[in-house]
């Protein structure tokens, strides 16, 4: 008999349905700005940039490059015994980066 699955899993609701179905699809969907382009990372409800609230889901062409990650070697609680495991990873987009701010001149 399989042991009962005892991590966190993601609470699934109607906001968050596609971007998990989509993953489930092994396809990779983020917020686009529809008023001025940006792309917004993590989800939220309106654009970091401009604030409109119209976002629409982009698939992600997949073409990044990985600049940061983290290999854990002594995991927390239940993840222990799955050591070593990457998390955090951060990658950036060749075309435009998933987050930026214009209104500061560090991210421009």
């Amino acid at each position: 008999m399989k042991p009962p699955y005892l991590k966190l899993l993601p609470e699934i609701s109607e906001a968050n349905r596609p971007f998990w179905g989509a993953l489930e699809r092994h396809k990779f969907l983020f917020p686009r700005c529809s008023s001025c382009g940006d792309y917004n990372w993590p989800p939220y409800p309106a654009c970091r940039s401009c604030l409109s609230e119209g976002l629409e889901r982009t698939e992600a062409s997949g073409d990044a490059e990985v600049f940061s990650y983290t290999i854990v070697h002594r995991g927390y609680g239940r993840f222990n015994d799955e050591v070593p495991y990457v998390i955090d990873g951060q990658a950036r987009r060749e075309t435009t980066p998933v987050h930026r701010r214009r209104e500061h001149p560090w991210n421009s």
